[in-house]
């Protein structure tokens, strides 16, 4: 009679063990999944201290127009996007202007800007270049690719490439980026793209 109650405390001391080895309550002998339950709140609330991406990138985009002085109406386009660096996770700020191109990194939890570059967009009216297509030609040809782009929209540089002489030309418009090559001896519009800002 001992030999069966020993081996009967021992099987419920090991299944004890057992339950809670595998995070059950050991009050709760009757097999049901409140383990599971207890593990999936505790993963959903893990998350209650991360940065809310959206919120994050608002803020960054807010803090980057700041930064350089404008509205959001000065613009002619941003572009915001998540990165990571070193383990950092930041966010990316891109603002074009007719005049003036910004670029900044921001830190997602707090908002500091951690770098900032500025630099003055390649125009048509600054390319002298003697080539059979003007630059003011480029530019109209490919203006006519995006209905309602102006000149503001418009970034051109000259490049000569594998005996290739060609107009290099960026549109930012209506939260696109649309790149292009167009030949300078003939119009050709040789290779064309565009993606979200």
């Amino acid at each position: 009679m001992r030999k069966k109650i020993l081996a009967g405390l021992l099987v419920s001391a090991m299944a004890l063990a057992g339950l809670t080895a595998c995070g059950a309550d050991p009050g709760d002998l009757t097999g049901s999944d409140s383990g599971q339950t207890q593990t999936e709140n505790n993963g959903g609330n893990s998350g209650s201290g991360s940065i809310d991406g959206e919120a994050a990138m608002e803020n960054a985009k807010s803090a980057a127009l700041a930064d350089a002085g404008l509205t959001e109406d000065q613009t002619i386009g941003i572009g915001v996007k998540q990165d990571f660096d070193d383990g950092i996770s930041l966010i990316e700020v891109d603002i074009y202007t007719p005049d003036m191109d910004y670029s900044y990194s921001v830190k997602a939890d707090d908002g500091t800007i951690v770098e900032r570059e500025s630099s003055v967009p390649s125009k048509m009216e600054n390319l002298n270049v003697s080539t059979k297509i003007t630059p003011a030609q480029a530019a109209e040809k490919a203006l006519a690719q995006v209905s309602g782009a102006t000149e503001d929209n418009l970034r051109m540089e000259y490049d000569f490439d594998d005996g290739m002489s060609k107009f290099e030309v960026e549109i930012i418009y209506d939260g696109m980026d649309y790149e292009m090559e167009i030949n300078a001896d003939n119009g050709d519009i040789i290779q064309s793209s565009q993606e979200p800002l």
